[in-house]
């Protein structure tokens, strides 16, 4: 087997050798081991190689794991005549036959490939072609006595490895693409179980009506001031009981708005709610779609798992808690409020009717 160096030189002669450049491209069939045999004509396809050489023929092969060629000529006095049968393995196995012709001079050979000039020398058997390389400089590689079989078993040996190839890389992408599924389905959650956390913090922030209900009290305790006016005018001075009364209406009216702003705030709080609970919905199907995408890809790591979920749905649990008794506290206590500013309305109203 020729040196590693001598192998790349190799497929480089193939190319070089013809005026069509050697490309793979597709998927081999399996079971097929095709060669490039087409008599008389340059081709990409690839067919069933010669027959083997008759008496007064020579035959050459070199093979590696990506090329094989085939030389044969018959020999009339110094003059050559034969052909070049080469494939080349990419993605498929392409080959081409190339029309030969030479002279041949002791051991040494001159040949014509195609349109490329090669030369050449036979020793113990083994052809040493030398071939003019792109850059002008000469390169050379070997080949050894061979038969038809030999080369349709290398090109039988290429197409197995072009089909094993491509499984091989189908498998990969097929891995790649599942591990990349599962990479985001992972960010897909992470994203969501974080707009959990932050719903959840600006449910328990809003759960909070301090403001509300201290407005509502301070509103109280100027209806109360407003009533003891009505009262003390009621007794001593009854033109002004009436106004005064009204003065108290109107701090009712006032207490009523503060009650509405407080509903204003807990439609706020049902807002955030709303918003956390989808986050959560968000956040189960994202789990869902990852458990999914972790069964096509065994061993694909995941920054979440289902600890992370339960932490989810343990601070929505808690927040929607927080929620609830505070809106049911702040409710209670407006209601009170309410009440408490309507009785006292009714004093101040009852107090200016008997200055009637």
């Amino acid at each position: 087997m020729p040196h590693p160096r001598l192998r790349t030189r190799a497929t480089i002669a193939i190319a070089a050798a013809s005026a069509l450049t050697l490309s793979a491209c597709g998927h081999p069939q399996p079971g097929t081991a095709n060669v490039a045999a087409i008599s008389g004509s340059n081709s990409s396809q690839t067919q069933a190689a010669p027959a083997d050489p008759t008496d007064g023929q020579v035959a050459y092969m070199f093979s590696d794991s990506t090329s094989a060629m085939f030389i044969r000529w018959t020999r009339s006095g110094d003059y050559l005549t034969g052909t070049v049968d080469a494939s080349v393995k990419g993605q498929d196995v392409k080959g081409q036959h190339l029309m030969l012709t030479g002279t041949q001079n002791g051991d040494n050979v001159a040949l014509t490939v195609d349109t490329a000039q090669w030369t050449g020398t036979i020793d113990a058997g083994t052809l040493t072609v030398h071939y003019p390389a792109a850059d002008g400089s000469l390169q050379e590689f070997s080949l050894t006595p061979a038969t038809i079989e030999d080369y349709n078993s290398a090109i039988s040996a290429l197409h197995d490895a072009a089909t094993a190839q491509a499984s091989a890389t189908q498998a990969a992408n097929a891995k790649a693409s599942a591990e990349a599924a599962v990479a985001a389905a992972d960010a897909d959650l992470s994203r969501d179980l974080e707009s959990v956390t932050s719903a959840a913090a600006t449910v328990r922030d809003s759960a909070v009506f301090t403001d509300e209900l201290d407005s509502m009290s301070s509103t109280l305790d100027t209806l109360r001031a407003d009533l003891a006016t009505t009262v003390a005018d009621a007794r001593s001075d009854c033109s002004m009981a009436g106004g005064d009364a009204g003065t108290v209406e109107g701090d009712l009216g006032t207490l009523e708005g503060d009650r509405q702003t407080l509903e204003g705030s807990i439609q706020t709080l049902d807002a955030g709610l709303s918003t956390m609970r989808q986050a959560l919905a968000n956040a189960r199907a994202s789990w869902d779609k990852l458990q999914a995408a972790q069964s096509a890809a065994p061993g694909a790591s995941a920054q979440n798992d289902a600890n992370a979920l339960a932490a989810a749905v343990g601070k929505s649990d808690a927040a929607t808690q927080t929620a609830n008794k505070a809106t049911e506290a702040a409710r209670a206590k407006a209601k009170s409020l309410m009440a408490t500013g309507t009785a006292l309305t009714a004093q101040a109203n009852a107090a200016a009717d008997r200055c009637s």
